[in-house]
């Protein structure tokens, strides 16, 4: 066996009706909590309320920020952390997706810190133990923010998309209750669970891949490719949305500990640039031209997942069952509706170049089992364009 290190800080709260548990567990970390959420809604409103009134329950006092936007900017995460610091929070609720998650995350190092959130990206200045306790409360299944140590935000003015990567914004605790799922639209459904996918495969091809991450990646593939379809069909179905729940989590474990590849560098350019197209849907546009870039560098690999979708590879080779997998990951994306091109999601040509020129800003593609330049990159958006 190989040699690796495993760290997991997040405790996990896992099941049904887990959510009641969140006064008394804010409480332990601090008296003075700020909600981070998206603006209120019809079907939100009451899971606020209700965990307001939690709180309220175990003493603890709050304010509530409802400003998070979808790929949330610089500007979005000031405006939090203003209101933090006047409300003079000692702890910060992440209520919602992976923006609400990164978001709060993101508050609670400017809260504390000089300057702003940019300035402690993964290449600048380190957050320090000064940044306030998160506690993270997913309400979709996919984006893994709520077990991981990553902040993804973007640059207003430029459209730059970067993170924060440091151990002090991991999660204190994570709250996953799959019943906090059921309301999720299908489209949502479908952009966040193949988010938990690509997590998953990105990190089972990553080279700081271990047995354990291996294990958990391989699982959320499996989770992910038999109960997304199914809830999709039946958006109440208990068991689906614990096992996405579930997956989502395992996916996030693995992104913790080893990384993403090649398309998480695309995908964050994209909703970069193109704030409007989801993180889920920048990833589903990019696989098919990245599975046929790299099958041939990680033939096992795709072998495997491409066995995981149809099991009657398993008595052909490996380089074709590879081969295949590219073919069983089209299907899989036109089953769950997220067979995309940037066309229709609004990019444009002006907008595939300056992707294109950004793509390697972030250093996700040096982990991919062969490494894009620029140019090809530039292939794989124009064959993504008006892809049929």
């Amino acid at each position: 066996m190989d040699n690796f290190s495993y760290f997991q800080p997040t405790d996990i709260r896992f099941g049904r009706g887990k959510i009641d548990e969140v006064g008394k567990i804010v409480s332990q970390y601090g008296k003075r909590c700020i909600l981070v959420t998206v603006p209120s809604n019809d079907i939100l409103d009451p899971l606020f309320d209700r965990i307001k009134d939690n709180l309220r329950e175990a003493g603890v006092d709050h304010d509530h920020f409802s400003g998070v936007i979808p790929n949330p900017t610089t500007v979005t995460v000031t405006a939090g952390a203003n209101l933090a610091k006047e409300f003079k929070a000692d702890i910060v609720l992440g209520i919602g997706g992976g923006s609400s998650m990164d978001t709060a995350k993101a508050i609670a190092v400017e809260a504390t810190h000089p300057g702003t959130a940019w300035d402690y990206l993964f290449f600048k200045t380190s957050p320090t133990d000064k940044t306030l306790p998160i506690i993270a409360v997913p309400t979709t299944s996919g984006t893994g923010s709520h077990v991981t140590q990553v902040a993804v935000l973007t640059e207003t003015q430029t459209k730059t998309k970067s993170a924060i990567y440091n151990p002090f914004v991991f999660p204190r605790v994570a709250i996953v209750d799959p019943e906090l799922m059921l309301t999720l639209p299908n489209h949502i459904t479908s952009s966040t669970g193949f988010d938990a996918f690509c997590h998953a495969f990105e990190s089972y091809l990553h080279p700081s891949a271990s047995q354990y991450t291996d294990l958990l990646a391989l699982e959320a593939i499996r989770l992910v490719t038999k109960y997304l379809p199914k809830v999709l069909e039946d958006s109440s179905f208990m068991e689906g949305r614990e096992a996405m729940a579930w997956a989502d989590t395992l996916a996030g474990l693995c992104i913790a500990n080893a990384g993403v590849t090649l398309p998480h560098g695309i995908g964050m350019t994209i909703s970069g640039h193109c704030p409007r197209i989801m993180h889920g849907e920048s990833l589903a546009v990019t696989y098919p031209e990245f599975t046929r870039f790299t099958y041939p560098y990680a033939i096992n690999k795709f072998a495997t997942m491409g066995r995981i979708f149809q099991p009657k590879l398993k008595n052909i080779p490996d380089d074709e069952a590879a081969v295949r997998s590219c073919e069983e990951l089209d299907e899989f994306l036109k089953k769950i509706g997220m067979w995309l091109n940037l066309k229709d999601l609004g990019a444009n040509m002006d907008d595939i170049s300056d992707i294109a020129d950004n793509s390697r800003v972030l250093p996700d593609y040096k982990n991919n089992p062969r490494i894009a330049n620029r140019d090809e990159i530039y292939q794989m958006l124009i064959r993504s364009y008006d892809r049929k």
